[in-house]
C-alpha cells in the first residue's frame, strides 16, 4: 500500500512538472507582454530534471519514469541544454537494461545513436555508444560491448568526467569476466592517465570524486591480477583500495565490494580463516542494510570458508540459514507482484489462498528436510562418541552425509528453478495487464476531454478499441483463474450427458480458429461418432479442447513471432490446422493437428509444466497445456503429444467411454 501511495505520488508530481513546464513554453510564444525569463539558469533546472529522473530510477519506478523522461527532454531540448537531454534519456534506457526489457532499451539506444549523429552532439553519440556496450555485456555478447565502450570512450569531450569513468570501469569489467586479457593492461593505463589528470584538490567533495575513480580503478586492477595469478600484486592493489575508499569517506557499499573482494582473494590464496574472516565482517556490516544481495554474497562467502576449513557441521548451519533468507525474501517479491496485481483485478483471496497454500506446503518440505539432516547430524555425533567405530565406519558415515548434502543442493536448485519460473510468470502477467490499462487510461482521458469532438468513425473505432483492450484483460485474469483451479486438488463433477460433437464444435466456435484468415482449418468428424454420448463435464471438457486449439492457432501465426519465421522461413507459407475425432475401445479421441513449429521429442513432457515457453518470441505465459492436461486429467482422460508427427505439432485428448 505504501510503495502503491508513493508511486501515484511520484506520477502526479510528473503530472504537475510537465504542466508548468509545458505551459511556460507556451506563454514564451505568445504576443503578449510576459515577465521576461532572459535570467533564467536553465542550466540549474535541467540539473533538478535529471536529480528526479534519478530519484524515480533508484526508487524502481519505471512507469513514472517513462512518463517523465520524454517531458524532461523535451525542456532541455528547447533552452539548449543538450548534454542534459541526452543524460536524462541515458538514465530511462539504463533502467530498461537492467529491468531485463533488452529489445526495447536497445532499439531506444540506437535511436539515441541517430539523434545524436543528426544534431552533431558528440555527448550523445558518447550516451549511446556507452549503453549499446552496456546492452550488450548484459546480454553476453563480449565482442560487440568491447567495441561499443571502446567507441565511447574515443569520442568522449565533456568537462564533466565521471560518465567517462564509468565507462572506463565497465569496459575493464567486460574484458576482466571474458577473459581478453591481452588488451586489459593497455585499458587500465589509460584509465589511469585520465584519473591522473583529473586529480582535484580544491573541495572535499571534488577529492572523494577523485578517491572513488582510484577505488574503482584499483578495484579492476585487482581482479586482472587475481585472474592473472599475481595474487601478491593483488593484495597490494586491495591495500590501494583500501587507502582510497577512506579518503572517499567509508561508503558502505564500496566498503561490502572490498571485503567480498578481500574474502574471495584469500580463498584463492587457501588463507580460510583469512577468508572466513573477512566474511563475518562483511556479514556485520550488511545487517544493517536494506540491499539484501551483500548479505547474501557474505552468507555464501562464509559457508565457502567453512567447507574449507572442514567445518561441515557449522557449514550446513549457515547453508541453512542463508537458504531460508533467499526463501523470504523471494516470498517477499512474491506477495508484492500479487497485492499490485489484485489492485488491478480484484481477486485478492483466490491468489492468496493459493500462494499461501503453495508456501505452506514448501514450507513444511523444507522443515521437514531440516528436521531429517539435523537428526541425521545428531545421530552422527551421538554415534562417534558412544561406539567410536574405526576409520572406515567413519568414512562412510561421512560419504553418506555428503550425498545427503548434495541431494539438497539439487532439490534446492530445483525450488529455485520453480520459483523463478513463478516469478516470470507474474512479471509477464502485470506486463501483460499493464499494458491495455495504459491504452484504456488513455482513450478515458481523450473521450474526457472538454470540447472534444469525434467522428461516427473515430468514437466506433475507439470503442472498438475499448472492448478489444477489455476482453484482453478479462483474458488474462481467466487464465490467472483456471491455472489456480488446474492446480487445486478438488474433483470435477462428471454428470452431463453430451455428444462428443458437441464439444467439439463449441471449442472450435470459442476459439475463433475457424475464422482465422492466416490458416486453413478442417475438421473430420465421421457420422458414427456423432451418434457418441460421453457422461462428462461438458465446460471442462470444452475448456481443455479450446487451450488446444488456442495452442495451434498461436504457434501457426505468421505475425506471432518475426524473429521465428526469419529464422524458419520455410514455415512462413499458408499454415494449417486439423481437429479429428475418432474412438478406441474405451476412449473417444480429439486429435489436433498443425504444421507450425515443431516440438523436439524431448521436450513432449516439459510443455506441459507451468509456465514452460519454448519459444519466446511468441506471446503466452506458458501455461495453456498445463491447464488443458489437468482438466482431462480430472475427467478421467488424459493429454499427449504425439512425437511421431514431425510436421508441426500433433496434441491427442483422450476423454473416457464411460
Amino acid at each position: 500500500m505504501l510503495q502503491q501511495h508513493k508511486l501515484n505520488t511520484s506520477i502526479v508530481l510528473v503530472f504537475f512538472i510537465g504542466i508548468i513546464l509545458c505551459s511556460s513554453c507556451k506563454h514564451s510564444r505568445t504576443e503578449t507582454v510576459q515577465p521576461s525569463t532572459e535570467h533564467v539558469d536553465w542550466a540549474d533546472s535541467a540539473y533538478q530534471l535529471n536529480a528526479i529522473a534519478n530519484e524515480l530510477y533508484n526508487n524502481g519506478q519505471v512507469d513514472s519514469l517513462e512518463v517523465f523522461v520524454p517531458k524532461a527532454m523535451k525542456t532541455c531540448l528547447e533552452h539548449g541544454q543538450m548534454e542534459r537531454y541526452y543524460t536524462i534519456w541515458r538514465v530511462l534506457v539504463e533502467k530498461l537494461i537492467w529491468i531485463d526489457q533488452y529489445d526495447k532499451a536497445m532499439a531506444m539506444a540506437m535511436k539515441m545513436e541517430g539523434d545524436a549523429i543528426k544534431r552533431h552532439e558528440d555527448h550523445g553519440l558518447f550516451e549511446a555508444y556507452s549503453l549499446l556496450g552496456l546492452g550488450y555485456a548484459y546480454r553476453g555478447n563480449v565482442d560487440e560491448s568491447v567495441k561499443f565502450f571502446q567507441k565511447a570512450i574515443s569520442i568522449f569531450h565533456s568537462k564533466n568526467v565521471a560518465p567517462l569513468m564509468e565507462t572506463y570501469n565497465y569496459l575493464t569489467q567486460v574484458q576482466t569476466d571474458s577473459s581478453q586479457l591481452e588488451n586489459l593492461p593497455s585499458t587500465l593505463e589509460e584509465w589511469k592517465k585520465h584519473i591522473d589528470e583529473n586529480h582535484y584538490s580544491k573541495s572535499k567533495a571534488t577529492i572523494e570524486k577523485w578517491a572513488q575513480w582510484n577505488y574503482q580503478y584499483q578495484r579492476s586492477m585487482t581482479d586482472y591480477l587475481v585472474t592473472t595469478g599475481q595474487l601478491k600484486a593483488a593484495m597490494a592493489a586491495l591495500d590501494s583500495s583500501e587507502h582510497y575508499l577512506k579518503l572517499e569517506g567509508n561508503p558502505i557499499i564500496d566498503r561490502l565490494q572490498l571485503l567480498y573482494t578481500r574474502s574471495s582473494l584469500e580463498l584463492t590464496r587457501h588463507d580460510y580463516t583469512a577468508a572466513l574472516e573477512h566474511s563475518q565482517k562483511m556479514l556485520d556490516l550488511a545487517s544493517n542494510r536494506v540491499d539484501n544481495s551483500h548479505k547474501i554474497n557474505a552468507l555464501t562467502m562464509k559457508v565457502e570458508a567453512l567447507e574449507r576449513l572442514g567445518r561441515y557441521k557449522e557449514a550446513l548451519e549457515w547453508q541453512h540459514k542463508l537458504k531460508n533468507f533467499k526463501d523470504s525474501l523471494t516470498t517477499a517479491d512474491n506477495m508484492k507482484e500479487l497485492n499490485m496485481l489484485n489492485k488491478h483485478f480484484e481477486v485478492n483471496e483466490l491468489k492468496m489462498e493459493a500462494e499461501r497454500n503453495r508456501l505452506r506446503a514448501k514450507t513444511q518440505q523444507l522443515f521437514l528436510i531440516i528436521v531429517i539432516a539435523v537428526v541425521a547430524l545428531i545421530a552422527l555425533v551421538v554415534f562417534i562418541i558412544l561406539r567410536n567405530r574405526t576409520t572406515a565406519k567413519l568414512a562412510k558415515a561421512h560419504n553418506e552425509l555428503q550425498k545427503a548434502y548434495e541431494q539438497l543442493e539439487i532439490a534446492n536448485s530445483k525450488a529455485e528453478e520453480s520459483l523463478r519460473m513463478k516469478n516470470n510468470f507474474i512479471h509477464q502477467i502485470s506486463h501483460e495487464i499493464n499494458t491495455p490499462l495504459s491504452i484504456l487510461s488513455g482513450f478515458s482521458q481523450i473521450i474526457t476531454m472538454p470540447n472534444i469532438k469525434l467522428s461516427t468513425e473515430e468514437r466506433e473505432k475507439l470503442y472498438k478499441d475499448l472492448v478489444e483492450n477489455t476482453n484482453r484483460i478479462s483474458g488474462l485474469v481467466n487464465r490467472v483463474i483456471d491455472l489456480s483451479e488446474a492446480n487445486s486438488k478438488v474433483a470435477i463433477e462428471r454428470c452431463d450427458k453430451v455428444e462428443a460433437i458437441l464439444i467439439a464444435m463449441d471449442a472450435i466456435e470459442s476459439s475463433g480458429i475457424s475464422q482465422a484468415t492466416h490458416l486453413e482449418f478442417s475438421q473430420q468428424i465421421p457420422d458414427e461418432i456423432g451418434n457418441i454420448v460421453l457422461t462428462t463435464n461438458q465446460k471442462a471438457a470444452t475448456r481443455a479442447l479450446i487451450q488446444i486449439l488456442d495452442n495451434a492457432y498461436k504457434f501457426t501465426t505468421p505475425t506471432g513471432s518475426k524473429k521465428a519465421y526469419q529464422d524458419q522461413p520455410e514455415i512462413a507459407e499458408k499454415k494449417r490446422a486439423r481437429l479429428t475425432v475418432t474412438r478406441n475401445d474405451t476412449h473417444i479421441l480429439f486429435t489436433v493437428e498443425d504444421n507450425g513449429i515443431v516440438i523436439p521429442p524431448e521436450e513432449a513432457e516439459h510443455i506441459f509444466e507451468e509456465f514452460v515457453q519454448l519459444n519466446i518470441f511468441y506471446e503466452g505465459t506458458g501455461v495453456g497445456l498445463t491447464i488443458a492436461r489437468s482438466l482431462a486429467r480430472k475427467l478421467g482422460g488424459d493429454i499427449t503429444l504425439d512425437t511421431n508427427y514431425i510436421s508441426g505439432a500433433r496434441f491427442i485428448m483422450s476423454l473416457p467411454l464411460k
